[in-house]
């Protein structure tokens, strides 16, 4: 479930992340254009009319967005790491357990290096298929995240690009 958490905790900042690039944009294109400060001013806390105070106030919060999303995302494919590993180790510890745990007839039927080889080749491919899997649904809700935030930002580029890609890939 914490995995879950980060995950959407990383969805949300990559939002703010998106959200914040739009006036920073904005500020660098315009040249002191009074009709642009206004518009950015009714959204600040603050009472700044300067131009330079706003381009350095959206400027600092654009990159403070991006670090903390790109530490939320280090952090994130660290936990996935850690966590695959830690299920890996219990894996391995159960069929470890459960191999010596049997009865001695069963036991000497079997041969035990062909046994052991055998799990350490299974742990590591279902070690790698969970730590995929964990990449994916990072990926997946980032990306959900991410169309989300471009769909309150733009829908109808957003729609023209999906139909685009869709078509790209039906060809």
């Amino acid at each position: 479930y914490f995995l879950f958490l980060l995950l959407i905790i990383n969805g949300i900042a990559e939002s703010i992340s998106m959200f914040t690039i739009v006036p920073f944009l904005s500020l660098i294109t315009s040249s002191n254009n009074n009709n642009d400060l206004s518009k950015l001013t009714k959204f600040l806390p603050l009472n700044i009319n300067n131009f330079n105070e706003i381009l350095t106030l959206i400027t600092s919060l654009f990159c403070i967005c991006i670090f903390i999303s790109t530490i939320l995302r280090i952090f994130n494919n660290w936990y996935i790491l850690r966590l695959t590993a830690k299920i890996n180790i219990d894996l391995s510890n159960r069929i470890f357990k459960n191999n010596i745990y049997q009865s001695y007839l069963n036991y000497t039927k079997k041969s035990s290096p062909v046994i052991i080889s055998l799990i350490n080749e299974k742990i590591i491919a279902c070690s790698s298929a969970l730590n995929s899997l964990f990449i994916i649904c990072l990926g997946f809700i980032i990306g959900l995240f991410i169309i989300t935030t471009l769909l309150f930002i733009s829908w109808e580029i957003v729609l023209i690009s999906l139909f685009f890609l869709c078509l790209y890939y039906l060809i």
